[in-house]
């Protein structure tokens, strides 16, 4: 086995950084993090593009690796820029094998002291193509999947706008409803178990959650918010990851989440969840926030806003063009799940 000084090296320090405020939905190049997506931005900047390709990228909080092999930009603090210092390895076989490798989760905290711990297997570089390949089709496989599920997603937002239109332009001179007359308290009456919502759980654009994590009712954080199921809940902290999501279940989350009742002011859930993802909305609202290190929407903005309450039959057929979405997508994510789940076995076979 060889130790990591061995095999890889930081190399972050010569990677630029791309300010969030600088984050542009196309561009030449692209804007890597540590979120789950593969490419949260895009920039047309060329200074200290980063060319010297392939490399690994590390979310240091989130412990996600990515393979990068083409020039980039880096986003959040946390992005680590990892390459190889010895010819024995192969750069796809290193990103598999540490997606293998379970890095205990901490918390919020930089995670890159374990990843440096790790020891890598001494294999003939033939042997390690013969591996990467097997991999390769599963992973093709697993991307195919999800770039459909992407497309579903935009699919919905196109459709919101064919028959809503963008943000802020009421041709139809629709009543309106302030943003402040949506946000709602809740008190709920809960088992022992509460499911306890926090903004890394929520998948950025779609509102999907990653995973729902259950705690006893007396450890909930004095400043978590309430919500009903049925609830949408809107961050105001960064919102250009645009994190909107429809509670299925009553639970509690993070102050960071502002709950909103929807039926009540003659809106669908799911109107008002894309209300609050389309583009327009996002890039109008994304200008709009206060505070460098953790960029939120001065609530004075936000409370005042105008949402457009279009006829109720046309969000009743909106929302259930979405359930149908999402059930196809359901499926899809299915079939992902199958594939990840044999990609997974042959990782324990090769790698133990």
């Amino acid at each position: 086995m060889k130790l990591f000084l061995d095999v890889m090296y930081d190399d972050t320090k010569n990677a630029r950084k791309i300010k969030s405020r600088d984050y542009n939905n196309e561009g030449k190049y692209p804007i890597i993090d540590q979120s789950s997506k593969n490419v949260i931005s895009y920039t047309d900047e060329i200074d200290g593009l980063y060319k010297d390709v392939p490399v690994i990228i590390f979310g240091d909080h989130t412990r996600r690796f990515k393979l990068v092999e083409e020039p980039f930009f880096i986003g959040a603090d946390g992005t680590k820029v990892l390459k190889l210092c010895s010819s024995v390895y192969d750069y796809k076989f290193i990103y598999y094998y540490l997606l293998h490798k379970k890095i205990p989760d901490t918390g919020y905290n930089r995670h890159f002291k374990w990843v440096k711990e790790i020891e890598f297997p001494e294999i003939p570089r033939s042997i390690q193509s013969d591996i990467v390949k097997k991999f390769e089709v599963l992973n093709d496989l697993i991307s195919s999947k999800n770039k459909l599920l992407e497309l579903l997603d935009i699919l919905i937002k196109s459709r919101f706008v064919e028959v809503f239109g963008i943000f802020n332009v009421n041709t139809n001179n629709h009543n309106t409803i302030k943003f402040k007359d949506l946000i709602e308290q809740n008190n709920i009456n809960e088992e022992d178990k509460v499911w306890l919502l926090n903004l890394d759980m929520i998948k950025s654009n779609t509102g999907e959650i990653i995973e729902k994590v259950y705690i006893n009712k007396q450890n909930i954080p004095t400043s978590s918010i309430a919500f009903k199921k049925g609830t949408v809940l809107y961050s105001k902290l960064r919102p250009y990851l645009n994190k909107v999501v429809i509670a299925d279940e009553n639970g509690y989350g993070t102050s960071e989440l502002i709950p909103l009742n929807s039926y009540k002011n003659g809106l669908t859930a799911e109107y008002l969840a894309y209300y609050l993802r389309q583009d327009s909305f996002v890039e109008y609202i994304k200008d709009k926030v206060t505070g460098a290190k953790m960029p939120r929407v001065a609530m004075d903005i936000l409370r005042n806003i105008d949402i457009i309450q279009p006829n109720y039959i046309s969000q009743e057929q909106f929302s259930s063009f979405v359930n149908h979405i999402n059930k196809l997508k359901a499926d899809v994510q299915k079939s992902i799940d199958k594939a990840q789940l044999l990609m997974d076995s042959l990782m324990q076979e090769y790698f133990g």
